[in-house]
């Protein structure tokens, strides 16, 4: 993030005064804007009500009755202009080149709700300073008393959030397909999906129906979210909608919400301040692809105008050392894959394909985004002023702007849905160019974001296998997910199909109880599929890191006696094994104390410490290097292994 508002200064400096209108520019002006904007807006409530208007919410908050039949398109419009996904998440992922019509994918998944944001975030929280947290935000906008719409709103959370577990008879149920008609989700008098989807995608024109196949990532969420549909809780997701818009446009609402600012996206940065985080995520939310390209340029001692290569090279090898590590363990049985499946396995590995970040330059994507703008906008274009006028957005409240390209946005990215002609760019991935990770789509495809190697950029050109805990975890995830239970309907030709014999499934489930059983029992009945398959994940992944770090060592011969003074305080020597140890903690924990990680159990969320000292206690290599003596913590006499 650092680099990202160096990179502006540095362009400024090259470039001089910006006086066109491009998408650079206006990622520019968003930025600087939302930085200044910490002084008090003196009429917030009329601002946010022609937002409010625009998507449906019509009337004074908080709301006391919705039109029965009027939620649909509330929800639609809500998802279209600031993808507020109240209720579960939506989008329309890009499968293929341009040049076929129909090359899109509608995935759904379960939400995010800001009550677990809320109270995984706060030491002493609980439902009653959460229900104040709603009814203060919503009395930016009000003089109504909220108090009774807040409690509404968090008992709407809770149900969303206990849609998402899974009892235990559900656990012992084989996988589910994700892929699923329209007809075969629920419907009612009250909730039409085709509906929704013809006015959530404007470029459908009304071509999305019953037999229209989506793919479902949380299965049982949408088994489960049926009962919020029914008309009772109209006016409270009506009332959450609201409420969900103020978070997200807190960044441009000046001082009376800057206690919002850390909820407006969910990643923690320790080291800058809250505004300036809130306001790079704004930025990106409405910019996707171009701030993973500009992120891109940042990779580098020094900033580039052309996006370099080496760093592609580089984890692309490491990608396909890291797929015959794994497919070597699969062709010799050392993995829970029977043999029965361990074609189809191998053939998967085989077929995924990388992509690290953003793969197109500054001039592509201003191409797409100015052949994407809709042609009802409503504000005037932000270039062609002489060096010292004032910008014309100026002449309008930032909200309003906001919103603005906020639309804008959106028109490129719902409306990229049958086109076989749009690049899709912002259609190609969801995550973050901000922070660490990966994201395994079903068609095949494993990205990896520039976050991975930021800090290694600024120290050299080369990554070294020391380092592999850190840079190669994302896409090691992916790998192993790909083989684990979520992986398991979608076959070596990425269709949908259930692929795992009853062989295969018995072998992971006694790894994942075993597993499990290390773990401390969770607080609250239910468990999250999500989580159990990520427990897996990381033991798995914690010996393919060090195996594909040992192997390149060795090949270096650089072994274990190598030696990096000056790593402890204290000035002991680490040995190279040690150092690789000390990586993955340092890039696998968080900054949370013991109180907020008992807080992440109540939600069935997994806290990082036992993400990361679970899989390192079930490897060898790990006691073997810090010496731990049997039957010690980090070194039981029963060890659970996912490879044999």
């Amino acid at each position: 993030m650092v680099d990202m508002e160096r990179f502006f200064r540095y362009f400024v400096q090259l470039k001089g005064e910006l006086t066109e209108d491009n998408f650079l520019s206006r990622m520019m002006w968003v930025y600087y804007a939302c930085r200044n904007a910490t002084g008090p807006r003196v009429n917030i409530s009329a601002e946010l009500g022609g937002i409010f208007e625009v998507i449906g919410l019509n009337g004074t908050l908080p709301l006391k009755e919705i039109a029965r039949g009027h939620l649909i398109p509330v929800i639609a419009a809500g998802d279209r202009h600031l993808t507020l996904h109240p209720l579960f998440k939506v989008r329309v992922l890009r499968r293929s080149e341009p040049s076929e019509a129909g090359g899109f994918d509608i995935v759904l998944a379960a939400p995010e709700t800001l009550y677990r944001r809320f109270l995984t975030s706060f030491v002493d929280s609980d439902d009653s300073t959460y229900a104040d947290f709603v009814a203060k935000t919503m009395r930016l906008c009000t003089l109504e008393n909220t108090r009774s719409a807040a409690r509404k709103i968090m008992q709407l959370e809770k149900r969303l959030e206990s849609f998402m577990l899974s009892s235990d008879e559900e656990l012992m149920m084989p996988p589910r397909e994700k892929h699923a008609s329209l007809d075969d989700l629920f419907l009612s008098d009250n909730w039409d999906w085709p509906v929704y989807f013809n006015s959530l995608i404007a470029s459908a024109n009304g071509s999305i129906g019953n037999d229209t196949k989506v793919i479902m990532s949380d299965p049982v969420f949408f088994r489960n979210m049926a009962s919020v549909l029914t008309g009772t809780w109209d006016t409270t997701i009506a009332n959450y909608m609201a409420y969900k818009a103020i978070v997200e446009l807190a960044p441009v609402l000046g001082q009376d919400a800057e206690y919002l600012l850390q909820f407006t996206h969910d990643y923690d940065v320790p080291d800058l301040g809250e505004r300036q985080v809130a306001c790079l995520s704004l930025m990106e939310k409405l910019f996707k692809y171009g701030t993973g390209i500009a992120s891109k340029l940042t990779l580098g001692k020094e900033f580039a105008m052309t996006p370099r290569s080496h760093m592609d090279i580089q984890l692309g090898l490491i990608f396909n050392v890291s797929r015959h590590v794994i497919g070597g363990l699969i062709e010799s049985g050392r993995s829970w894959v029977d043999p029965l499946d361990k074609g189809t396995a191998l053939r998967k590995l085989r077929a995924l394909r990388f992509e690290f970040g953003a793969q197109c330059n500054l001039v592509e994507y201003e191409h797409y985004r100015r052949n994407s703008v809709p042609p009802n906008t409503t504000l005037p274009p932000s270039g062609n002023r002489g060096k010292n006028a004032d910008h014309p957005w100026l002449q309008h409240p930032l909200p309003r702007v906001a919103f603005f390209l906020y639309s804008v946005a959106s028109a490129a990215y719902w409306d990229a849905w049958g086109s076989a002609t749009s690049r899709a760019y912002d259609n190609r991935y969801t995550l973050t160019a901000f922070r660490p990770g990966y994201e395994l789509q079903h068609t095949g495809n494993l990205i990896v974001p520039h976050a991975t190697v930021a800090f290694v950029s600024q120290l050299s050109n080369v990554v070294e296998p020391v380092l592999y805990s850190v840079v190669a975890a994302g896409m090691m995830r992916g790998l192993v997910e790909a083989l684990a239970r979520s992986g398991s309907s979608v076959d070596a030709e990425f269709r949908s199909r259930l692929w795992w014999s009853i062989g295969t499934l018995e072998a992971y489930e006694n790894i994942s109880t075993c597993i499990e059983s290390q773990h401390q029992a969770p607080l609250a009945k239910g468990r999250r599929m999500r989580s159990l398959e990520m427990n897996f994940v990381d033991n798995a992944v914690a010996y393919l890191l060090f195996r594909l770090y040992r192997d390149a060592t060795t090949s270096y011969d650089s072994g274990n006696a190598s030696v990096y003074s000056g790593a402890r305080a204290h000035g002991d020597a680490l040995t190279l094994d040690q150092m690789f140890f000390y990586n993955f903690a340092t890039a696998h924990c968080d900054f949370r104390d013991e109180e907020l990680w008992q807080q992440q159990r109540k939600f069935h969320i997994t806290p990082a410490p036992w993400r990361v000292n679970v899989p390192l206690m079930n490897l060898p290599a790990f006691a073997n290097a810090f010496e731990c003596k049997p039957g010690s913590r980090m070194y039981p006499l029963q060890r659970c292994k996912a490879w044999k």
